[in-house]
């Protein structure tokens, strides 16, 4: 991370009295909401598992799957919140206008998270492991179930006429997918070798 410079820092002090009347402008502005308010419950109903529910297909779901993989990235974004946080923090103020909005950015993306993860677990919109994993990443599922079918649905590798800079991007982006495949397979093969030393342990035991 990047130290904030002493020009940085100027900027932001001379900065500080917009963003404070901007802040205040917002929080006179805004109608206060709570995210279990815009979650349909009555649609929900139990999954597999410990309480015998019915397991996720993708026929559950109304949304298509570019749709699907962009909410699932748009989650993983959220669950990062707290790195945010500190970054952002760290580059401008935890205390004064910058703390006050920083705090008030946090809170107001966490209930967006909130939200959309209640909808999507009540209407069976995505696959509820994918979401679980959403908070705990996993490169596996990150590279096959949200970004290879999102460049899919954007069709990236198919676009013409992108330009020399354009074709420069398309092949960073593949070396990107190509890297984390590589490094999704060495996540999963630590995690089954990870699970067969825990199975022989507690065989053991």
């Amino acid at each position: 991370m990047k130290i904030a410079t002493a020009d940085t820092v100027r900027r932001l002090v001379e900065l500080e009295a917009t963003a404070e009347e901007l802040m205040n402008r917002h929080l006179t502005a805004a109608r206060e909401w709570f995210p279990h308010q815009y979650v349909p419950w009555s649609l929900g109903r139990d999954f597999d598992g410990p309480l015998d529910g019915e397991p996720w297909h993708p026929g559950q779901s109304a949304l298509g799957p570019a749709l699907r993989s962009a909410l699932v990235v748009n989650l993983l974004t959220e669950d990062n919140l707290p790195a945010y946080h500190w970054i952002i923090g760290a580059q401008t103020s935890r205390d004064g206008a910058w703390g006050s909005w920083l705090h008030q950015w946090t809170a107001e993306e966490d209930r967006h998270a909130s939200a959309l993860r209640g909808y999507l677990h009540a209407t069976r919109a995505v696959d509820p492991v994918v979401l679980a994993v959403a908070g705990d990443y996993d490169p596996r599922v990150h590279h096959d179930e949200v970004l290879v079918p999102l460049l899919r649905a954007l069709r990236v590798h198919d676009l013409a006429g992108l330009g020399p800079a354009g074709e420069q991007a398309r092949d960073r982006i593949a070396s990107h997918v190509e890297q984390l495949d590589a490094r999704a397979a060495r996540f999963v093969e630590r995690r089954a070798r990870t699970l067969a030393v825990r199975a022989r342990r507690a065989g053991s035991a």
